[in-house]
C-alpha cells in the first residue's frame, strides 16, 4: 500500500478509518497542499505528503495506519499566490492548524491532532451557550 492514497473529500478534517486516516481541507485557491506529520514528543517534522486527491475546492488524502492514527500530530502547508490585494495569502514554509481538528495538542508545539470520529462539535457548542448546564 502507498504511504497516502486518494481517500475521500469528506468528512472534513482528519477521520480514523480501519484502513488509514482520512484528512480533507478546503481551499479553493490553493494549488498544492502538504499533510506534514509530527513527532507526539519533540514536535519534529517526521513525515510529509501531497493529498493526492482533489474534489471540488476539498483536498484529501487517506495515509496508512502504519503513519497515522488517533493521537497523530499533523498540520497543513498550502501552496498558491501571495498576492494579498487579490486575496492570496499562501505561505507554504508556515504550518497551519486544520480549522475542522476535533483536538489540538496539550503540550509543545502546537499542533491539530486526530481524534476519535466520535466527536461531536455540538456538544461543544451547547456547553459554551450562556444558561446551557455542563
Amino acid at each position: 500500500m502507498q504511504p497516502i492514497n486518494v481517500g475521500a473529500p469528506r468528512p472534513l478534517g482528519a477521520t480514523p478509518t480501519p484502513v488509514g486516516v482520512n484528512f480533507a481541507l478546503f481551499s479553493s485557491r490553493a494549488t498544492r497542499v502538504e499533510l506534514c506529520i509530527f513527532d507526539p514528543d519533540g514536535g519534529a517534522e517526521t513525515g510529509r505528503y501531497d493529498l493526492p486527491g482533489r474534489t471540488g475546492d476539498v483536498w484529501h488524502g487517506l495515509l496508512s495506519p502504519h503513519r497515522a492514527s488517533a493521537g497523530t500530530r499533523y498540520a497543513f502547508r498550502v501552496h498558491g499566490a501571495n498576492d494579498p490585494d487579490s486575496g492570496g495569502r499562501f505561505d507554504p514554509a508556515i504550518a497551519l492548524l486544520d480549522p475542522y481538528a476535533r483536538a489540538l495538542s496539550t503540550a509543545g508545539p502546537l499542533h491539530s491532532r486526530v481524534s476519535d470520529p466520535a466527536f461531536d462539535w455540538g456538544a461543544i457548542a451547547r456547553r459554551r451557550r450562556p444558561g446551557a448546564t455542563r
